[in-house]
């Protein structure tokens, strides 16, 4: 499930319906409620961290530098501000999902 603005997914993915995916995933792997409101703040939260952590091995290697210049530097900016937009959209789905199956 591809946490990622659409212009940084894969082709087929580009206007997938990530909330359903995502609440899917949760369905499918019996994620409990905590797990479910849990679920978008950590990717908030690893997406912001794997930034930080590429720009500090861009600094430092050159291999790493290349990876960030080729478009993680674009892509992770793209992606934390895809998440604050649509993160709420996400938890409501993975919410609306947890009740329709325990209902």
């Amino acid at each position: 499930m591809p946490l990622l603005h659409p212009q940084d997914r894969t082709p087929a993915l580009v206007s997938a319906d990530i909330s359903h995916r995502t609440a899917v995933f949760a369905d499918a792997y019996g994620m409990s409620d905590r797990q479910r409101r849990d679920l978008v703040p950590l990717a908030r939260r690893m997406v912001h961290r794997f930034h930080l952590t590429s720009r500090a091995a861009a600094e430092a290697d050159p291999v790493f530098r290349r990876f960030w210049e080729q478009g993680v530097k674009d892509r992770m900016p793209r992606a934390e501000a895809w998440l604050a937009q649509e993160g709420t959209v996400i938890a409501a789905r993975l919410t609306t999902s947890r009740d329709r199956t325990t209902g």
